[in-house]
């Protein structure tokens, strides 16, 4: 049964291949939008060699973000 729009917020796709120099950036620039609604950010890595998934892990656990 449809009860109305959800409360969905704005979402992001993200894909990276070493790019540990910049997602930084996007990440926090993101992070720091104000808003009432959930924000999804989803990165998707492509086997990166730069240390990438370890900065964006270290990005989501800094602020309490979900990872599985």
């Amino acid at each position: 049964m449809y009860k109305g729009p959800s409360q969905s917020g704005p979402s992001t796709t993200h894909p990276t291949f070493n790019e540990g120099g910049s997602i930084r950036q996007a990440i926090e620039s993101l992070l720091h939008l104000e808003t009432d609604l959930p924000l999804k950010i989803l990165v998707v890595n492509d086997d990166s060699h730069n240390g990438t998934p370890d900065l964006i892990r270290s990005l989501a656990q800094a602020d309490k973000g979900y990872w599985p």
